[in-house]
């Protein structure tokens, strides 16, 4: 029972459809007033004519992607992927020397705090970010 009230959805397609003509985009009201009479069964996608499809210039387009990287760094931010980890072996083989030698120089804070991932030396394994590290190690081959 609506009692005279139009239904929530199309209360929202209206609002974005007023939204949409705002921004300059018109779409055509026989897609909206179809739904309204129901001509379309709900379950059944309804293909639009590409006639009444809205266009969408450069700018328009530009903007979409500018706004979706921004939301992709917004989401980083906030919950960020997950850091590649890398151990002594992987460092070793980058630098031509042992294990054994790379434990040494993270002992005697030759390769940087940044670099060493927090919990792990102290009778643990040495466990490094990978991004750092291998920034570390470029500075140290320039030297």
């Amino acid at each position: 029972m609506n009692n005279g009230k139009k239904p929530r959805v199309i209360e929202l397609l209206e609002r974005k459809m007023k939204h949409f003509k705002d921004l300059g985009i018109e779409f055509d009201t026989a897609i909206l007033e179809d739904r309204k009479n129901s001509r379309f069964p709900s379950n059944t996608p309804h293909h639009l004519d590409p006639s009444k499809a809205p266009s969408f210039d450069d700018g328009f387009v530009a903007m979409v992607a500018e706004i979706r990287s921004s939301l992709v760094r917004i989401a980083d931010h906030f919950d960020p992927p997950e850091r590649a980890v890398v151990g002594t072996k992987y460092i070793s083989e980058r630098l031509g020397v042992s294990v054994r030698w790379v434990g040494d120089l993270v002992r005697n804070g030759e390769i940087p705090k940044s670099c060493v991932c927090p919990q792990s030396g102290d009778g643990k394994y040495w466990r490094f970010w990978k991004d750092k590290i291998d920034e570390w190690i470029n500075t140290q081959a320039h030297k």
